[in-house]
This record gives structure tokens, C-alpha cells and sequence, in this order.
């Protein structure tokens, strides 16, 4: 965040531009106007007065005070439907908008997350915690909920929490406190943590994108061959899938990187995050404006593409990954960007190289976003939207407009 530069907006540069050929024809004028009354009167006092006096009627130095005003009204009238404005200058930039960059969860749908399926390696079935589940399953799901935070602020890890105490009768949680973290990180992410007891019984749970899991377990190429069936399975119907792994170590010399564990995998747990109610409509008003909209998610594909054929999202069809768009060449870019509306498992960077190259193509970006990992791309877009509710702290910092209820 620190390495983005705050750049002008494009009406700043429009007023710049305007300003200075202003500032040329006045100069243009002055020389001319004195030219001729010298030449009248040959009294270079009163020549250079009166080009002087007609030069600076041309200069338009009430431009700066008509904009405040004009965007001033502006701010006020947004904050009357809702909207924060950090920066006033943006208001202006609204109606130019060409691009809306939106982020998935939080912004497309609710970001309430309840925990819909599980899948045990174990049991090798896809339970709903709708019925009656197995000890595998309970298993699942008290690992999970070791992985997430003590407290917990994210909503997929409240869902877990709340599943924890739903189905133990025994809550273990007050006799165990965290002893070392592994935060979230890794390109797809995953993050990993160690609670003990007064007693020295460990428990060392991970959670995060399913891939991420799997290439730190020992499996075979069937067993990955089957969790990937599966978890195309659950994405295929919007859920939004995490992967589960559980290890143990002896001692204090915890590895450096949290990949180094050899961890067992356990299973999957799927979330469903329902679309928010009014999104299609929303959708269609920006396409019969003419404002083009692209997806961009740190999710999976098939979750984000199951998502965006329940909302009706034109474009629908193709998307790219992260890792495929960092390998694209800065030639290609432009174009991919373009022609793309989908942007899946996204991180920090590629999102921030979306935004740029939207930009170089002559766009003026909208960026919408409520995490942490939108906080560059948010800040990078001529205009960033973050949501007021559910958003991140970071997110909002880096905005230039807050929606006070999330719409």
C-alpha cells in the first residue's frame, strides 16, 4: 500500500489541461495586445497595463473555487443515499466511470456464511450438516474450527465456531490456548495453528484453499485425483471450499514455513454465501449504461462461476487465474484484461496488476472491495469503493468512497 502513488484524478487532469492552454492563450493575447498598443501609443506603461489587465480577465482563476463547490454539493448529496466520501474529488469522477472492478464475497454476495457440506476422507462421502453426521465429520469440522482464530471476526470462521458448539457437547476451547501461528499466506493461501493445554497435548490444525492442502499432505494421485472431483463438485454449486489438515510435532523448532509440516488431509468443508438479493438488477442498470463490470475474486473458478450464472453475470464463460495472468507478457496484457470479465484466485498483486492495466488501456476504474487483500487495488483505481459494515479496516483506509450499509 505504501508503494502506491496517489495519482490525479481525471477531471483533476482535465482542469490541468484546460488550465494551461488557458494560461498560453492569455499569454498569446497579453503579447499581441501590448504589440498593437505600443505601437498605437508607444507608452510601454500603458500598453504593458492594459495587455496585462486583458490577460488576466482571460485566466480562469475561479475554476478551482466552482469545483470545490460543485463536488462539496456533491459529497453531501451522496452522504444523503449512504455513501462516505474520503475524498472529494472523486465525486466527480463517478459519472466517468467506464470499468467497476467488484470484489465476490461481501460485495456480490451477503458474506453470510453457513456451513453447508463436509467431506471426510475418511467416511469418502458428501454429508450436509443438515442431517446426521458421523464422528469423521465431527472431527472435521473440530479441526477446522482449531484452525481458525480464538476469537473469530471472518464470517466463514464465526459459521465454523458456531457449527463447533452446534454439535460438541464438551467444549474443549477454554483448556487450550494458541502456542505458535502460521498467519495466512502462500499463493493459494493456507494458514496453520498450534494450541496446547496445561497438560502439553498439542493440536496443530490447518485450513485454506484446498490446493494449498493438498500439496502439503502426503496423498496419492487417486486420492488427489478424488478430493479434486469433489471439490469441483461442491464449487459447481456456489459453495465456497476450504480444505482441512491436521499434524503433530514434537518440541519448539517449528518449521520456518508451515508447507514444511507434512500434514494429513482431512477433508473439505463448504460454505454457502448467498448473492445479495438486489445484485442482477444492479448488474443490469451498469451494463444498460454502458459501464462494463469484471469479477475479481480470490475464490476458486468453479465457485465464482457458479455464483455468477446464479446472478446472471454476462461473460460468465471465461475467466483466468492469478498465476496465469502474472506469467501473461506486458504486450498481451492489455487485451486479456479487456476481454476477460472473470478474474479468479486473485492475491494482492494481480489484482493491483488488473487495475493498472485497465487503466494503461484509458479506463477510468471503479474498484469495489471489503478485505484486506483489496486494500492496493483499492487505493490504485481512480475510484475505490469499500463496504462500511463487513469491510476491512484496511479497506476502508484505502478507499475513497465507504458504503455505509454494504449496497
Amino acid at each position: 500500500l505504501e508503494d502506491v502513488l496517489e495519482e490525479k484524478t481525471p477531471l483533476e487532469l482535465q482542469i490541468n489541461n484546460f488550465v494551461k492552454k488557458m494560461v498560453i492563450v492569455g499569454i498569446a493575447i497579453f503579447v499581441l495586445v501590448w504589440i498593437i498598443n505600443y505601437f498605437k501609443s508607444y507608452n510601454v506603461l500603458d500598453s504593458l497595463l492594459k495587455a496585462l489587465t486583458l490577460a488576466m480577465s482571460i485566466l480562469p482563476e475561479e475554476i478551482p473555487v466552482a469545483f470545490t463547490t460543485f463536488m462539496a454539493i456533491g459529497a453531501w448529496r451522496l452522504m444523503k443515499i449512504g455513501v462516505v466520501v474520503k475524498q472529494m474529488k472523486t465525486v466527480e469522477t463517478l459519472g466517468s466511470a467506464t470499468v467497476i472492478c467488484s470484489d465476490k464475497t461481501g460485495t456480490i454476495t451477503e458474506n453470510k456464511m453457513s456451513l453447508a457440506k463436509l467431506y471426510s476422507v475418511v467416511s469418502g462421502k458428501i454429508t450436509s450438516t443438515q442431517e446426521e453426521i458421523g464422528e469423521n465429520e465431527k472431527e472435521l469440522i473440530r479441526m477446522a474450527m482449531w484452525a481458525s482464530e480464538p476469537i473469530p471476526f471472518d464470517a466463514m470462521e464465526i459459521a465454523l465456531h458456531e457449527s463447533y458448539k452446534r454439535f460438541f457437547d464438551i467444549d474443549e476451547r477454554p483448556n487450550y490456548k494458541m502456542f505458535h501461528e502460521y498467519p495466512l499466506e502462500g499463493k493459494p493461501p493456507m494458514m496453520t495453528h498450534i494450541f496446547q493445554d496445561y497438560s502439553g497435548n498439542r493440536i496443530i490444525a490447518a485450513k485454506g484453499a484446498p490446493e494449498a492442502l493438498m500439496n502439503a499432505s502426503k496423498l496419492s494421485s487417486t486420492e488427489r485425483k478424488k478430493i479434486q472431483k469433489i471439490m469441483n463438485i461442491l464449487a459447481s454449486y456456489g459453495y465456497r471450499v476450504l480444505g482441512i489438515g491436521q499434524t503433530s510435532f514434537q518440541g519448539n523448532a517449528f518449521p520456518s514455513k508451515q508447507q514444511d509440516f507434512q500434514f494429513n488431509f482431512m477433508g473439505l468443508v463448504a460454505f454457502y454465501d448467498p448473492p445479495k438479493q438486489n445484485i442482477q438488477s444492479v448488474f443490469e442498470d451498469f451494463n444498460t449504461a454502458g459501464i462494463k463490470v469484471k469479477i475479481i475474486t480470490g475464490d476458486n473458478a468453479a465457485t465464482t462461476l457458479a455464483i455468477a450464472k446464479q446472478i446472471g453475470f454476462r461473460g460468465y464463460e471465461h475467466s483466468i487465474s492469478g498465476n496465469e495472468l502474472m506469467k501473461i507478457p506486458d504486450s498481451e496484457l492489455s487485451k486479456t484484461v479487456s476481454d476477460t470479465q472473470i478474474f479468479t484466485r486473485m492475491f494482492p498483486d494481480a489484482k493491483l496488476k488488473i487495475i493498472n492495466a485497465l487503466k494503461s488501456n484509458g479506463e477510468v476504474v471503479a474498484m469495489v472491495g471489503d478485505g484486506v487483500n483489496d486494500g492496493p487495488a483499492l487505493k490504485t483505481a481512480h475510484i475505490g469503493i469499500a463496504m462500511g459494515k463487513k469491510g476491512s479496516e484496511i479497506a476502508k483506509d484505502s478507499a475513497s468512497l465507504i458504503l455505509i450499509d454494504d449496497d
